[in-house]
Formats: C-alpha cells, structure tokens, sequence
C-alpha cells in the first residue's frame, strides 16, 4: 500500500486506540469512508446506516466528514442482547461465539463488510499484514479465495472463523445501532464490544512456556480488565485444553500466577491456565473499597442487580465475555474443551458456573470453597449487597442448592480443604453441607481434608498438582 493511502486513513486508525463517547463512532466511519474513497467502492449498509444516524445526530463533523452512501442489499446476521444488560449488544457472527439461550435473547441486525468491494478489501488486508497492532478489519479474508469471494458470501459470515471475528464490522453494526441511543450505549456498543484484541503487558517464561499478561475494555463491566494467561511448551505447535482458576477474596489475577506453582504441572499436562481478576476495578463507587470481603476484589461471580453495583457483572464476565475474547484471539487454545478451579470465593464461583453451564466444562474442582454462600456470614453479606432481600436469586448462585437440582454429567468433583483453616472452623466454608447436597443428589464428590493446612498459597501449591492431573484426564480423555 503506498504512504499516500496510509496517510488517507491514518487519522482514522488513531482514533482507533483512543476512543471518546461519541467520536469513537465518527472516528471509525470515517476511517472506512477514506477506505472507500481508495477505489470509489460503495460503503456497505452497515456504514450507510451508521452514517444516516450519525448526521442525524447532528456530528458537524461527522455531517462534514462522511458522505451519503447507496443503498445497498445486505445478509442479516443476529444480534444477541444480554438479559440483564440490554443496553449493551454485541456481534454473534460466529456460533462458537453465540451466547447462550438461557440467558440471552437474539434479535436480528443489518451487517456487512465495511466496503461491497473485493478490491478495498485487499487494500485494507494488505495494510493489515504489514502492521499487525491494527485490528479493527480482522473480517478482511487472509486467503486468495477470500479476497475472490463475492461481497454477498463476505457479507454472509461464510468464511469467518472465531479468531477472525469481524472486530471492524462488529462495531459499525453497534454504532448503526448504538448512536440513536445514549452516549453510554453507543459508547459500550460500538467501541468496547468491538472484540479488539487484548494488550500484551507482560511476559514471563516459565517451566518452558510463558506466562503473559493482558488487559482490554470489558463492556459487561464497564471497565479496564486484566487476565492472565499460562501457555505451556505444546501450545506453541498445536492447541491445548484451556484451566480456568478463578481466585478468592481480595486477589487479582496475579496471585496465583505467581504463588501457585501451577505451571510446572500445567507444562508437564499441556494445558493453559487463564486467571481473571476478581471484580470490575477504578470505577469508583462509593464505598467499593471500604471492606475487604465486599466490592473491589469480591465479586463472587455474581450478576449483581442491586443499581449500586450494576457493574459487578462477574458471572456473564467469566461465562460469556471472556470466552469470546479467548475464542476470537488466541487460536492455540482450544475453547471446547475447558475446566473449572479456584480458591475460597473463587471456589464458591468454579462450582456455581459449573453447575449452571451443564456440559460446557468437563470438569470442576476447588480448594476450600465457599460451599453454602446462604448459610454463611460472607455470602449472606455479598448477596444481600449484589442481589438484594430476594432469597431465591441467591439460591441461583449457591452451590449447595444448584447440586440439588444439577441435571448436567455425573463427573467427579475433587475438593481439598485444610483442617487448620480458620475460615472452615468459623463456618464461612460449610463443605460438610455441599458434601451432604452431592451424596443426595448422586453427585460423585472427593473431599479431602489435609491435616495441618490452612487457607493461604502455601495449601494451594502444596496440591495443585492433583488439581491439574485431575482436569487434564478429564480434558484428554
């Protein structure tokens, strides 16, 4: 591509990585009008809808900027829209990236590639290839027989795989969506569930793989994330089952990463770990950090729906958000084949998302969990704050009551807890109630009290190994 169309574009892709409430939106339209005016090509439906609200939301410089499109024919492709935050959409053009049915609503959209053009299409691929930190077109097809296909088999998702979602269409769909709405919605809509790629902050090599740290927007929560993720030696050559440890009480995704000594097994099994942080951070509620068992640090993998905390969105996070960004970007991890563990409130939140999600784990186990968050002083405290005074919304998050009702596969569930756990003697773990709930229900159950250990790291890596092999049979198997 010559320096002259890159400087075309390049305000465009600036604002790419800085966007605003409202010019995010104008910014990316008139990146792909400058796109379009590269070989005269007609601006899909997608952008002239998007340009049609824009002007009539009355951007001067979008009116200034962005010229009238034709109309042009398009795919429809479905859009999902969360249950409890309907303000927020976010694309579905793949179905491994489809949420689920139980809590998700679809309703159809119009979406298109940014030009009805094969030839920007190249133009677009071939500045992509050459600067590989550029995103937004990741729909652009890679191959010879993509850029030949006609723009109706582009348009229709034929072609596109999990980790080629359309990022660029993704969030002119939004924005032709979004901009009519509040600044709020068009913001999230169009800019933050535009599924970028995460950003790379840090890099660790480990046990012949790599412990990398990444952060992204999240829209479910409305703030900058962190996670982490261990690659071990095999995922550079083929992919490998994915180990979710979900972490406790005030942690952050860092913790285990860094006291668990997971990673020696993790290398030897040829699994990846992904660690998420433990709630939404810097949006600045009043009170998020006046308690250590409440707000910053203690989600407990909830949906909150206490106004206050509407942000504390850490059971969608984990089950939906993060899944697709894992699908879309990281090829050498194979989604279908994922597993559950964590530690204490982490453990509360492996069991819960793994009795709620049937079969899409294969397997789940904890380290003194939260058992019984209903009958506990620490649960009953976060309920109450997440969920307010209706019980049977917190039943929906305990896993002592969801065993009861678990219709999903009987696989056996491995559970370490410490007898010198001074959480376990104040009754904030209730493992003998879980363990009770299981042998009821015909739920194959392990739990092993180890003599002598407490609650800390120094338990954790003291059995993690058992933890890892346990997962690793059920994922090869």
């Amino acid at each position: 591509m010559s320096a002259a169309r890159i400087q075309r574009i390049a305000p465009g892709i600036r604002s790419l990585f800085r966007p605003s409430p409202a010019e995010a939106v104008y910014s990316r339209l008139q990146l792909s009008c400058s796109i379009a005016h590269l070989t005269s090509a007609p601006l899909s439906p997608a952008l002239s809808a998007a340009s049609t609200a824009a002007s009539a939301a009355g951007s001067p410089a979008a009116s200034a900027a962005i010229p009238a499109a034709p109309a042009v024919s398009a795919a429809r492709v479905g859009f999902a829209e969360s249950r409890t935050s309907p303000s927020i959409s976010f694309p579905s053009c793949h179905p491994s990236s489809r949420p689920s049915s139980a809590f998700f609503q679809t309703t159809p959209a119009v979406s298109s590639p940014l030009c009805e053009s094969t030839a920007v299409t190249r133009d677009v691929h071939q500045f992509r290839d050459s600067h590989p930190c550029f995103s937004a077109p990741s729909h652009i097809a890679t191959s010879a027989r993509r850029d030949s296909a006609p723009a109706s088999v582009l348009a229709s998702g034929s072609f596109f795989g999990p980790s080629s979602c359309s990022a660029s269409q993704s969030r002119f769909t939004a924005a032709s969506q979004g901009l009519s709405a509040s600044p709020a919605r068009s913001f999230a809509a169009a800019s933050r569930f535009g599924m970028a790629a995460p950003t790379e902050i840090a890099s660790n090599k480990m046990f012949g793989g790599v412990n990398k740290r990444y952060e992204h927007e999240s829209a479910t929560l409305g703030c900058t994330m962190k996670f982490s993720i261990y690659f071990p030696p095999a995922a550079a050559s083929t992919r490998v089952p994915v180990i979710y440890w979900l972490s406790g009480l005030t942690c952050t995704d860092e913790n285990f990463i860094q006291k668990s000594f997971a990673q020696k097994y993790a290398s030897e099994h040829g699994v990846a770990l992904i660690v998420p942080d433990t709630s939404p951070r810097g949006l600045k509620v009043e009170g998020e950090s006046d308690n250590w068992d409440f707000g910053v640090g203690a989600g407990f993998y909830v949906n909150a729906t206490v106004p206050k905390w509407k942000n504390w969105q850490m059971y969608d996070y984990i089950t939906e958000e993060l899944h697709r960004i894992l699908s879309a970007h990281y090829t050498n991890l194979d989604m279908q084949r994922c597993s559950l563990m964590g530690h204490s409130m982490g453990g509360h939140g492996a069991l819960i998302i793994f009795f709620r999600n049937g079969s899409k784990y294969k397997s789940v186990s904890a380290f003194a969990p939260i058992c019984n968050p209903t009958e506990c002083p620490w649960g009953q405290k976060a309920f109450s704050g997440y969920l307010g005074d209706d019980k049977a919304a917190w039943e929906e998050y305990d896993a002592t009551e969801l065993v009861k009702q678990y219709p999903g596969p009987k696989v056996d569930i491995l559970i370490d807890q410490g007898d010198s756990d001074k959480f376990y003697h104040e009754k904030q773990l209730l493992p003998e109630n879980f363990q009770k709930a299981c042998t009821e229900a015909g739920v194959p159950l392990t739990l092993r009290f180890q003599g002598g250990y407490d609650h800390s790291y120094f338990f954790i890596a003291s059995f993690i190994g058992d933890h890892i092999k346990h997962h690793a049979k059920a994922l090869k198997a």
